[in-house]
């Protein structure tokens, strides 16, 4: 009788039990139910990381959300916030961001410097001559599209230096001829510490006698000869920085944020969104602050002018909504309040255009280009801040974060594609951003636990147990 009682008994706990686990799971699945569409939504849109490092997405409740959303709106700047939704990536979000690259991707990127339209200038004449033909005005205007003005720059810069050697030796820079392109490599070399130099020479000469339809100097012997040899005399340097991984960017932003200043808030904000949005220093130092979209979960931002978007049509980057205080999200926030609370009623009525890299003045932010942090200024910056936090200034730079941005992912586990992903990388050259050092960190911890391994089954036993072969002599 006392088993049929137990019986029942368990049966009856049994089902209140299982009662109980289905009525948490429906309350447990109607309170996150906004959250997980949120997730999926966002996980659909291929421009959004998921970035574990980052807190992959991390959802506002409503109520935290009501909470931020009259700071975001208190400046002109954050028109593009968009109120909670089921999902983050919805018509209203795509209609948006469609909007703001139309807007965004036809502005004026780099122009040719003087030197590269001199250089541009002999080669036109060369390739008129040679072809017998006549460019026209328009051609050679669209022709200034060929590549990013800062490429055709950089080559100019090496081309010009051909150009006056051959005028001292009494040739002609174009077509180039293999022995005088050779004599004027080892000439130049001389004052070189690697051999990085050298090759950026060749490849500006390569260029323009590409585009002068002149014969390329690529497979010459003579110049190949010279090349390995300068290459093998001086060698390459290392002039990779070290990559700034989280812990030394919340050390920075501290840092940063200890000055107490509008500047310091918007280094501190500028560190970390390159981190956080793996970002190189093109990809941000002409971004304004109407390039951000902000949403639920994630901020989005616009990158004009981006090493792999040949082709203007746009390229997004991304980071996390998140509570963390030096995160880019709430540095963000600090930063629109300092300034609408520090600017004046002129620049916070066209707020929207205000540079990411703007310079302040004594109270006030001055306004539009002339008010831009060049690159030298917020490297020095950025190595004072370095310093200060005791890490050697010598070894990093701008690119830093990007580097350690790939690194914390890598670690963490997160998929390459992902990785390319929030990058932007068309091909795997993300893998030279890995620090090597977390690399030779895996590999010891992979052959260790390997040797660990192999001592639970007896392996490392029965390999010393092992006579050696011995070799007959006479065979």
């Amino acid at each position: 009788m006392l088993l049929y009682v137990l019986t029942d008994l368990m049966q009856e706990l049994i089902s209140n039990l299982d009662t109980s686990i289905k009525n948490l799971s429906r309350s447990s699945l109607k309170q996150h139910s906004n959250t997980a569409t949120r997730v999926l939504g966002a996980r659909r849109d291929k421009h959004v990381s998921l970035r574990e490092e980052f807190s992959v997405i991390q959802s506002l409740r409503e109520d935290e959300w009501e909470s931020k959303r009259p700071i975001l709106k208190s400046v002109p700047m954050l028109n593009h916030v968009l109120p909670g939704r089921e999902s983050s990536v919805d018509l209203s979000f795509e209609t948006e961001s469609a909007r703001l690259r139309d807007e965004r991707r036809l502005v004026s990127r780099k122009e040719l410097k003087p030197a590269a339209e001199e250089v541009l200038k002999l080669v036109y004449e060369y390739l008129a001559r040679t072809c017998d033909q006549e460019l026209s005005k328009e051609l050679l205007q669209l022709w200034a599209h060929h590549r990013k003005a800062s490429t055709v720059n950089g080559y100019a810069n090496n081309f010009k230096l051909w150009m006056e050697y051959c005028y001292s030796e009494g040739e002609s820079p174009l077509p180039p001829k293999p022995f005088v392109v050779a004599a004027w490599l080892a000439a130049i070399s001389l004052k070189d510490n690697t051999a990085s130099p050298t090759d950026a020479r060749c490849a500006a000469i390569n260029y323009f006698s590409k585009i002068a339809n002149a014969p390329s100097i690529t497979h010459s012997p003579v110049v190949e000869m010279t090349k390995e040899s300068i290459r093998r005399k001086l060698g390459y340097k290392n002039q990779q920085k070290l990559p700034l991984r989280q812990d030394h960017i919340d050390s920075i932003v501290t840092y940063f944020l200890w000055q107490e200043s509008p500047q310091g808030i918007a280094n501190a904000f500028r560190v970390t969104l390159a981190y956080e949005a793996t970002l190189r220093w093109d990809d941000f130092k002409d971004m304004v602050f109407g390039d951000f979209i902000v949403t639920n979960d994630f901020v989005r931002v616009f990158l004009v002018d981006t090493k792999t978007d040949s082709y203007k049509s746009g390229q997004w980057a991304t980071f996390a909504v998140s509570d963390r205080p030096t995160s880019a999200y709430q540095l963000l926030q600090k930063l629109m309040e300092v300034m609408a609370a520090h600017s004046s009623q002129e620049v916070r009525d066209n707020m929207s255009n205000m540079p990411v890299m703007f310079r302040t003045t004594v109270g006030l932010f001055v306004d539009a280009s002339s008010s831009r942090i060049n690159y030298n200024e917020f490297l020095a910056e950025l190595k004072t801040a370095c310093s200060a936090v005791g890490l050697d200034p010598n070894l990093f730079g701008t690119h830093s974060m990007r580097r350690g941005s790939t690194t914390d992912q890598f670690m963490h586990g997160i998929p390459d594609k992902v990785i390319k992903l929030s990058g932007r990388w068309k091909s795997n050259a993300f893998e030279r951003y890995i620090d090597q050092g977390q690399l030779l960190q895996l590999q010891l911890q992979s052959l260790k636990s390997r040797e660990l391994r192999l001592k639970g089954v007896g392996g490392i036993g029965k390999l010393s147990s092992i006579t050696p072969p011995t070799h007959n002599q006479n065979e």
